[in-house]
């Protein structure tokens, strides 16, 4: 039986419901419903903690920008590295680290190349205003498994 909290990982090969399978299973106990990570299985590569998406026409066309080259932030995760520096939902970014190069694919691209520490500076329109944002990849203090 596992303990309030445990959690225990095997890998398997097997047939499952009549397919191949494989991989690895975690049992965690369900009475828990918060777990941390220990130095060792941290995030091997920080998150931004946002949801993106391409800018519309519409929005394109008023704010005189290439939707191809920019990227809206749907959504901000609370407790991730995109709220500690003060990113918002509908912030559209426009640059990446100086470069006009700021489209969803971009962006994420970017943000693999990052590593725990290392910082990144995107210039955002915020009701119609640009800014610059500087965002750190710092591990969270209280070492929670990201929610994102």
């Amino acid at each position: 039986m596992l303990s309030k909290g445990e959690i225990t990982a095997a890998c398997v090969t097997g047939v499952v419901l009549g397919a191949m399978a494989g991989g690895c299973v975690v049992v965690i106990d369900g009475q828990d419903d918060h777990w941390s990570w220990s130095e060792s299985s941290a995030p091997k590569r920080p998150k931004l903690g946002v949801y993106l998406d391409e800018p519309g026409r519409t929005i394109a066309t008023q704010l005189n920008i290439n939707r191809r080259e920019s990227t809206v932030i749907t959504d901000v995760f609370r407790d991730s590295a995109a709220e500690r520096a003060g990113l918002r939902e509908y912030d559209i970014v426009t640059r990446i680290d100086g470069s006009d190069q700021a489209g969803p694919s971009d962006l994420r691209r970017a943000i693999r190349s990052k590593s725990w520490g290392d910082a990144m500076t995107l210039t955002v329109i915020r009701e119609g205003q640009p800014m610059d944002v500087v965002v750190t990849f710092d591990l969270p203090e209280s070492k929670e498994a990201p929610k994102y």
